[in-house]
């Protein structure tokens, strides 16, 4: 917990400089160490990682994981036969990602890393790390849809499917423009509807869309139970608040804005998927646009707000962090590292 928090400090009060170059590079330095150089008891599936590493290694690729991730996987290993140089390697090629993004698109560069931080995704690096590698291509496909490059942003989110085979929902973004946020009665009803529909999810509803991983929605991993559902509920309306929040006091003229229709659609694919288990893997592929989003609307909220508005976003972030930190969500609660 220590380090997550001294991490969290640090990231937060380097945020009011918000140009400082050499913090916005030595932080990419510093997640990319924690990621690619934890040790072997920090993330529930790294085992599993460790094990594939050297499987794809010395045999050869052969059809799992996903081919882009599998064949890169491989060439590591021809130069150097480490897993942890590898997920190094790995959580560099994320980061840039990020790092291309983030420079391009958010008034507060440093204040996205702590965005990226405390909505858990660096956490979730140490875990479902194929995934989150995906998602920040993703992101970078994003940045080819808002300037209209609608050929490109679709050959970005393939490329991310050939890392994790999930990423292909991405696509959904294409109907943003469809998205009239300054419609306050549509907004209010969409989000009413995802809460029904969400809770009444089922087999047939979802089905057809997730292909392959149909399988899961009748294992363990499918649907939550009632005590998990009413958790993931609670968890939807926390975030759903502070959408809200946001909503209602930014500039009128930010409710077109690409970045925020696409954080209302994250939010509606939460509230969507909240009785699947693994309805989360769904809504990082939406919900990775807060590390834009939250500096766009810190500078871009109301005058009366303006004071109070960075302590609320901060706060709501900050809780979520701590509390999944605290129930050791993704495994990471007792980090260790093989350099230190």
């Amino acid at each position: 917990m220590l380090v997550f928090f001294i991490l969290w400090l640090l990231i937060l009060v380097a945020a009011w400089d918000k140009e400082n170059e050499i913090s916005f590079w030595s932080i990419l330095l510093v997640f990319s160490v924690l990621i690619g150089f934890r040790s072997l008891t920090v993330g529930v599936d790294i085992k599993a990682y460790y094990q594939m590493f050297h499987m794809v290694g010395r045999n050869g690729y052969h059809g799992y994981p996903e081919p882009l991730y599998g064949y890169l996987m491989y060439f590591i290993y021809q130069i150097k036969n480490d897993f942890h140089f590898c997920q190094w390697v790995f959580s560099l090629l994320m980061l840039s990602c990020y790092a291309f993004v983030i420079r391009r698109e958010s008034p507060n560069r440093i204040f996205s890393w702590f965005v990226l931080l405390t909505i858990y995704f660096i956490c979730y690096t140490m875990n479902i790390n194929r995934q989150m590698i995906a998602v920040s291509v993703v992101l970078y496909a994003y940045y080819w849809l808002n300037r209209n490059k609608t050929y490109a942003f679709m050959g970005w989110v393939v490329v991310a499917s050939f890392i994790h085979s999930t990423a292909i929902v991405a696509l959904a973004a294409l109907f943003y423009k469809k998205i009239k946020l300054d419609d306050r009665l549509f907004v209010y009803i969409l989000l009413i509807a995802s809460f029904f529909v969400g809770l009444l999810l089922s087999n047939d509803m979802i089905s057809p869309f997730i292909g392959s991983y149909g399988g899961y929605l009748d294992s363990q991993d499918g649907y939550r139970t009632e005590g998990r559902t009413i958790q993931a509920f609670l968890l939807s309306v926390y975030w759903t608040g502070l959408f809200l929040y946001v909503y209602e006091t930014v500039e009128e003229e930010l409710h077109e804005n690409f970045w925020m229709k696409l954080y209302f659609m994250a939010i509606l694919v939460m509230n969507v998927m909240l009785r699947l288990e693994l309805g989360l893997r769904v809504v990082f592929y939406f919900s990775v646009v807060e590390v834009v989003l939250f500096p766009l609307y810190l500078a871009n909220v109301k005058e009366s707000y303006r004071v109070i508005s960075p302590y609320v976003v901060v706060l709501f972030l900050s809780v979520f962090f701590f509390y999944f930190l605290s129930t050791n969500s993704a495994g990471v609660l007792h980090y260790s590292s093989i350099l230190f």
